[in-house]
């Protein structure tokens, strides 16, 4: 079986937005013309949840494809705000229920943007959490406001 699977045969499995995750532990540079770097959990890769975030990328006036680079992160993996930094020195990072190894909640309160080496970071609870829960969505569309608008 190839390592990926050919793009007609998905879009014939699945109606909304598909997000193929790159590899964790890929060192590729990526420029994406926002340079916006979203972290989600590789549990939350279910149509549902990643229409959830196709949404709320799109009313930041986003187009994902294009101005992000959304990387799936597998339990137990750690990522830090440097190897970030090297990989993509992105203008804004969204956490979604993934916390930097090198930067604690002193520096990230959840829906609170912070700014670290002149980039905005928001960290927020997980997809599945915020899926289910309308203030939780409302605490991260205030957040988003303060970043993109």
């Amino acid at each position: 079986m190839p390592d990926r699977m050919d793009a007609y045969f998905l879009a014939q499995l699945f109606t909304g937005p598909l997000f193929i995750a790159e590899q964790t532990g890929s060192s590729v540079t990526h420029t994406h013309s926002r340079n916006v770097v979203v972290l989600i959990q590789a549990i939350e890769q279910m149509p549902p949840l990643q229409k959830l975030l196709h949404d709320i990328l799109q009313s930041c006036k986003l187009n994902p494809p294009q101005d992000t680079m959304i990387q799936s992160v597998e339990s137990g993996t750690t990522w830090s705000w440097k190897q970030i930094q090297q990989t993509w020195n992105p203008a804004v990072l969204l956490l979604f229920g993934i916390m930097l190894n090198d930067l604690g909640q002193s520096t990230l309160s959840p829906y609170q943007p912070a700014t670290i080496d002149q980039a905005h970071v928001l960290y927020a609870d997980g997809l599945a959490a915020l899926h289910e829960d309308k203030s939780r969505k409302k605490l991260l569309w205030q957040a988003l406001k303060r970043i993109f608008f």
